[in-house]
């Protein structure tokens, strides 16, 4: 089952400079970036799905690995990847 999570926020979820963080069973949607990852080690996200949001998925900065299960519609960008040197 999924939850609602933010909703026309500006960001639905936002993490900065956090380690081994799980975001899951969440809708996010109709904000400029559903979640905004910057910084952030070993993020997982589970169960989570990005709506109508102008960036689904916001990645910056990453250097360690992470784990991401989501689903997408209707985003102007899907996923976004900024100077990030890991990704799985």
């Amino acid at each position: 089952m999924q939850y609602p999570c933010n909703k026309n926020a500006g960001i639905g979820i936002k993490l900065s400079g956090n380690f081994n963080n799980t975001i899951k069973n969440c809708l996010i949607e109709n904000n400029s970036y559903g979640i905004y990852l910057n910084n952030s080690f070993y993020p997982r996200l589970e169960n989570v799905t990005l709506t109508n949001n102008t960036y689904g998925l916001y990645v910056n900065n990453m250097n360690s690995g992470s784990a991401f299960y989501i689903n997408g519609s209707g985003n102007k960008y899907g996923v976004f990847i900024n100077n990030t040197n890991t990704f799985t």
